[in-house]
């Protein structure tokens, strides 16, 4: 065989060789991301006693229990199955976060819409409620309603600061646990 030959094939192992130990790198970076999610994981569980999904590639977290579920999600959460049919979230907006037990549901949602269309949207969605309490600053706008059976219904509606994303942040929290008498224990 030619030094020629020798030289060029060295140099395509050498090619190869480069490439297999980035690849090992990159494979051993994924299995050592995989673990750190997977003890997470089980420190959560652990302690809450519920399922726990970490996913980091994707910025997403979910826990599942008895008592309910819940969802963060940097890319997007969604709806939970139970949530309640007759408090829509505003229509088109993108879920930041979501989280459902069997007394309370709350959604984080972010609209390009302005803030005052979307409290009007929600004076007409929740116009069988009663509105107990509104307050208005500057930055945002808070609703409180309830409903005949004590479930509340709480809003915050307001502008995002800075950023280049959507212009209105919006919190919709549903809490149908029965509140206590006055005076009671």
């Amino acid at each position: 065989m030619s030094r020629r030959m020798i030289l060029e094939r060295m140099k395509v192992l050498g090619l190869c060789g480069a490439l297999l130990a980035s690849g090992c790198e990159m494979i051993a970076e994924k299995l050592t991301q995989k673990a750190a999610e997977a003890a997470i994981e089980h420190a959560v569980e652990k302690k809450t006693g519920g399922e726990v999904k970490l996913d980091t590639s994707g910025g997403t977290l979910s826990l599942k229990s008895d008592k309910g579920s819940m969802e963060f999600a940097a890319g997007g959460a969604k709806v939970p199955e139970s949530w309640p049919g007759d408090v829509p979230p505003y229509p088109g907006a993108k879920v930041t976060m979501a989280m459902a037990g069997p007394n309370h549901h709350m959604l984080s949602l972010e609209t390009a819409d302005s803030p005052e269309k979307a409290v009007e949207f929600y004076k007409g969605k929740l116009a069988s409620m009663t509105q107990e309490a509104v307050m208005n600053t500057e930055q945002q706008s808070m609703l409180y309603y309830e409903d005949a059976t004590g479930r509340r219904v709480q809003l915050a509606i307001g502008k995002e600061s800075g950023g280049a994303g959507p212009n209105t942040t919006i919190a919709l929290i549903i809490n149908t646990e029965k509140q206590k008498a006055a005076g009671a224990n």
